[in-house]
């Protein structure tokens, strides 16, 4: 399931986003205040799963490992 992840955000995104009336950058504003929510359990996956990916420990620096490895 590729793509499993990415579905699942959008369908869930959209279904919140369409019941709360919100667009996109006030549903994220208010969602990152919601730790307990599905679209964040969700993102907090698949943060997981890119930093697998790309062989990424929880104490690397994401922004100049990729820098440093293309140098």
């Amino acid at each position: 399931m590729r793509w499993g992840f990415d579905l699942t955000i959008l369908l869930c995104r959209t279904q919140q986003m369409s019941a709360k009336q919100w667009g996109i950058t006030q549903f994220y504003n208010k969602f990152f205040e919601e730790t307990t929510s599905q679209l964040y359990k969700l993102h907090e996956a698949l943060d997981r799963k890119v930093m697998q990916a790309y062989g990424f420990t929880d104490s690397d620096d994401i922004l100049a490992k990729p820098l440093k490895s293309n140098v």
